[in-house]
This record gives structure tokens, C-alpha cells and sequence, in this order.
């Protein structure tokens, strides 16, 4: 997307005014992509004549097969206040009030030739109509020349199922987010891959975000902490991606109490989670050093939250008295906590306030 929200807002409200003359796409010559790339482009031309007031020209677009669609505009126009839109509305003033918005350009800078250069592209699952959308809020005369090819003829999609651990080619744009089903056949931790920064959300069975946690997370590789079941991840990007799934199983431990700690046995890892959604929780474990020694002890943290939302505690047991040994923040990724212990009881107290998974062992 050439443009933000900021933009889009002024186009609406400038369209909102708008009572000149518009071009309906019945009289127009559509636009058919060639499949063939660059070198074997469609080209176009549009004279769009100067009005009294602010004019649009609808152009179809048909597209007759899924990929990638590059458009290759240059235009001639004294015009300050023009614009050009892809959508799949066929009206103007609709798309942009509803954000059905594929790529949009406006008031683009003209070159040393006189001609302003503009390249918008989007994706297809398959044949389908788009529309392009010409506009000059003064009313100038506009000479319009496109050039309209696949890229690659892969069919994107922005909807259906996701396979543990399959690749899928997807897409979204402005207004309209993709939105793919998951089946957790465990309780675990859901790792989402995408082959470029995008934000994700993770819905529940019925769409509903889970928890302030899930609204929103922008990255490549992120993490849910969730109990078996199904679940639909929200993607909202501007361009095409690739997505898949991978789940780690773990069972979610009661551990939650001093009393009910975990016995953690040296060379053995034990797993464990903060649900997404849940409260703030503590995990306990009780390590038993046979004498003094130099204790290694490994946590590997799969979350996306800042450090802060999760911390380790390490305390010596003395009688009925706790003595604090070491205490820190924990990132993600790896954190090995080296210390030099005394025989005796400790205790590993991990706290989280958000969404995470990790796995803890010493030796």
C-alpha cells in the first residue's frame, strides 16, 4: 500500500463532496492482465476530457486467473487533486467508505518528461473483477496509459484451513483482513510463520479475539499458548505472504502452588505454559542439589511479549525461612542462569503475566 489511513480519509472526504461527472465501467474498455509478465503486457489508453467540476472514470479489470497482477501507469495531467484506485467495487465513494481498497496512488510526482509513474498490484485467488479507478478532484484532463501483466499465476488465498506445518500462499489488503482456520489437535504452543512482517490475531472457535493478548501481534514468527481446540488466526497486511502452523505439545502443569511444586530431577526438561487469555500465573519447581556445586539452569522462552511479563525466582530453603538466590526477567529465546549452589532444597518460581510457552532444566 503506497498510501495510509490519513490519505484514504481525505480522498473520502473529498469524494463525499463530490457531484461532477463519472464514467460508468460499461463504457469503458476493460482491462484483461496478460499472464505472460512484463514483456507481454496489455497496454492501454485512457483520455479522460477536462470537466467543470471533479470526475471519475471506472475501468474493469478482469482478471482470468489467480496471481499476482502488476499494473504499469503513466499519466499526463496538470491536475494537483488525482488519483488512482484498485477495488473490487465498481463504485468509488463505496470502496473507500467500506476500505475495499486492493492499492491506490495518489498525487504522484511527475518526472523530468512530464509524465507522473505509478505502479499498483494486487493479488487473485482466481478470475475475478477488479476495478481501477481514475480520478481528478479538480475536473483536469487526464492521459491515461496502463500496463496490466501477472507476475506469477499462484493462487492466493485469504481464507480456508491451515495444515500443521504446510506453507500457504495468502493475501489481504486495507479493509479486509485474512482469516484462516487452525485445529489445535493438543493443548500446546502455536508457532505462526510468515515470510514477512504482518499482524496476527488469534481468534477463537466463534472469531472472537482471545484475551487483550490476542489483539494483535506484528511480526514473522509468532506465539499462542493454547489448550486443544479450534482457532482461527486474523493476518492484516498489505500484500501477499506466505503462512504456516507448527504445534508443540504441552500439558499444561498444576504446579501453581509452592506446595504443589514440580519435582525438576538434574539432566531432566520439563515444559510448561501461560495460557493465552488466562490471568497471571506462577509455575513452582523443587531442585535438590546432593552437594556444592556449579549449577547450570536452562529456560527456553517462546513468547512475544516484552521481558517484563515474565520473571524467574531462585530460592534456598532453610528450615521454615526462604533465602532469595537470584531473580530476573526472562526474554525470548534461551536464558542460562550459572550460579554456585550449597547442598540442600531451592525452589524455581516462573512468573507471567502474558502468553507464553517455555521448557526449564539444570544440571
Amino acid at each position: 500500500m503506497k498510501t495510509g489511513t490519513k490519505i484514504l480519509m481525505g480522498v473520502i472526504i473529498l469524494l463525499a463532496l463530490f457531484t461532477g461527472a463519472r464514467v460508468s465501467a460499461a463504457d469503458v474498455q476493460p482491462i484483461v492482465p496478460a499472464a505472460g509478465g512484463a514483456a507481454g503486457a496489455n497496454s492501454y489508453q485512457y483520455e479522460i476530457s477536462e470537466t467543470a467540476s471533479a470526475s471519475v472514470t471506472s475501468v474493469p479489470v478482469r482478471v482470468e486467473q489467480g496471481g499476482r497482477v502488476q499494473f504499469d501507469i503513466m499519466i499526463r495531467t496538470e491536475s494537483e487533486d488525482f488519483g488512482l484506485v484498485l477495488s473490487n467495487n465498481s463504485d468509488l465513494r463505496q470502496a473507500l467508505q467500506t476500505e475495499d481498497v486492493l492499492d491506490l496512488s495518489t498525487n504522484c510526482e511527475a518526472s523530468e518528461d512530464g509524465l507522473r509513474r505509478v505502479k499498483l498490484q494486487s493479488c487473485a485467488q482466481g478470475a475475478c473483477t477488479w476495478y481501477l479507478h481514475l480520478f481528478a478532484l479538480d475536473g483536469r484532463a487526464m492521459s491515461v496509459t496502463v500496463s496490466a501483466y501477472h507476475l506469477d499465476t499462484v493462487s492466493y488465498q485469504s481464507d480456508g484451513e491451515l495444515k500443521k506445518g504446510k506453507w500457504l500462499d495468502g493475501f489481504s489488503y486495507t479493509g479486509k483482513p485474512a482469516c484462516y482456520k487452525i485445529t489445535a489437535a493438543k493443548s500446546g504452543c502455536l508457532k505462526i510463520e510468515t515470510s514477512t512482517d504482518v499482524n496476527i490475531t488469534l481468534l477463537d472457535g466463534k472469531k472472537k479475539e482471545i484475551g487483550s493478548a490476542g489483539g494483535g501481534v506484528y511480526g514473522k514468527d509468532v506465539y499462542f499458548a493454547v489448550k486443544k481446540g479450534v482457532y482461527y488466526v486474523r493476518v492484516e497486511g498489505f500484500d501477499s505472504f506466505r503462512i504456516r502452523y507448527t504445534l508443540e505439545s504441552i500439558q499444561l502443569q498444576k504446579n501453581t502452588k509452592k506446595t504443589k511444586a514440580a519435582v525438576l530431577k538434574k539432566g531432566k526438561t520439563s515444559k510448561n505454559m501461560f495460557l493465552l487469555g488466562a490471568k497471571s500465573a506462577e509455575h513452582w519447581y523443587k531442585i535438590t542439589v546432593d552437594k556444592n556445586k556449579s549449577v547450570k539452569i536452562n529456560i527456553r522462552l517462546s513468547a512475544n511479549a516484552e521481558e517484563e511479563n515474565f520473571h524467574y525466582y531462585l530460592t534456598q530453603q532453610n528450615g521454615k525461612k526462604q533465602k532469595q538466590i537470584e531473580d530476573d526477567d526472562l526474554e525470548a529465546g534461551k536464558e542460562t542462569l550459572r550460579v554456585k549452589l550449597k547442598k540442600g532444597t531451592y525452589y524455581l518460581r516462573v512468573t507471567g503475566t502474558g502468553n507464553g510457552a517455555y521448557s526449564v532444566s539444570w544440571k
